[in-house]
């Protein structure tokens, strides 16, 4: 009878665990949130610079775009990338305007999984003589229709790596 109940008990144990797994699974693997534009100015770490609903709507989950998630910068809105992260794809721009810019207090990286889009009259720079040098590492491909400048002088600038399994795809009519 005991060996009975500690065997009961062993399923029900490793049938909560199967549970739990698949959970910790569901939760961790789902794709990542839209992040916009709702604030022209804003520090990409500061959670009122973002809607996750649409540009300039106050809705925000109270974080930031970070691994797996898109970060949207529509017409009209500057963001200044403040911090080191991950992201899957950036989207500068809505065919306008809208602008991706690095900060200038400290030496950043950015990682970004999948694609950059700039957009038709958008800007992704760096623009601080401060003597810092950035990191950009993309794992697919860049398509600039609008403006990316890295190059500030010989000592501030922003470098840009491909680092995917395949070859990336640089293209636009962009400078």
């Amino acid at each position: 009878m005991k060996a009975s109940r500690i065997m009961n008990y062993f399923r029900k144990f490793c049938s909560c665990l199967v549970v739990t797994a698949l959970f910790l699974f569901a939760f961790t693997s789902s794709k990542g949130a839209n992040y916009y534009s709702r604030t022209s100015g804003g520090l990409w770490t500061n959670p009122a610079t973002w809607s996750t609903v649409t540009y300039g709507n106050a809705t925000n989950t109270g974080t930031y775009p970070q691994a797996g998630d898109n970060a949207y910068i529509g017409d009209g809105y500057i963001v200044y990338f403040n911090t080191n992260t991950t992201v899957a794809n950036i989207f500068v721009g809505q065919g306008s305007s809208g602008e991706l810019q690095f900060y200038n207090l400290a030496v950043y990286w950015l990682t970004v999984t999948g694609n950059i889009t700039v957009y038709n009259g958008a800007k992704f720079r760096y623009t601080y003589n401060s003597t810092l040098t950035h990191q950009v590492y993309l794992s697919g491909d860049l398509t600039n229709n609008g403006e990316v400048d890295f190059y500030y002088d010989s000592n501030d600038l922003v470098n840009l790596t491909f680092q995917g399994a395949t070859n990336s795809v640089v293209s636009g009519v962009g400078s």
